[in-house]
Parts: structure tokens; sequence; C-alpha cells
């Protein structure tokens, strides 16, 4: 299965800035991340499951983060694509 590293949500948030995400927001982001990112053993990474649960989150809980709904849109891509 495929999972989303430590080292891909690097190149993930590279991309987002790309498209314009601030780094503030490519933070925030990280932070709501970090569980499944740096989770220990074989576990360690974002696997699909955990992204879309999160992108899940950020759409229902829109007053507890600074994302709009493209942002949002543009993460989930940013996800999908790392995670085909």
């Amino acid at each position: 299965m495929s999972k989303i590293t430590p080292l891909d949500f690097k190149n993930i948030r590279n991309t987002l800035f790309q498209k314009g995400l601030t780094h503030r927001e490519l933070d925030e982001l990280e932070q709501i991340a970090t569980g499944s990112l740096f989770e220990s053993g074989e576990n360690r990474g974002m696997d699909r499951h955990e992204a879309d649960q999160l992108v899940d989150t950020l759409r229902r809980h829109k007053s507890s983060h600074a994302f709009s709904d493209h942002q949002i849109d543009l993460i989930s891509e940013a996800f999908a694509k790392h995670l085909r």
C-alpha cells in the first residue's frame, strides 16, 4: 500500500506552495497531518484512508482552520496524485 512519508509530504508542500498556499497554511496542514506522518514502525506515513479522513475533516470543520474549499480541493488532489 502506498503511503505519504514525511519526505513525500515535503514534495507535496512544494506543489501546494506553487499552487498558492502560504507557508503558514502549509505549516497548519503539516500540523494537522503530523499524527499520521510520524507514526512509529510500519504505520509511519499517511495511507489513502488517513488522507481521505484528513480531507473530510477539513471539509466538515471549516471553522477550525483557514483553508478555502478550493484549497481543500488542491490538498485532496495532491494527496490523491501521490497515492495512485
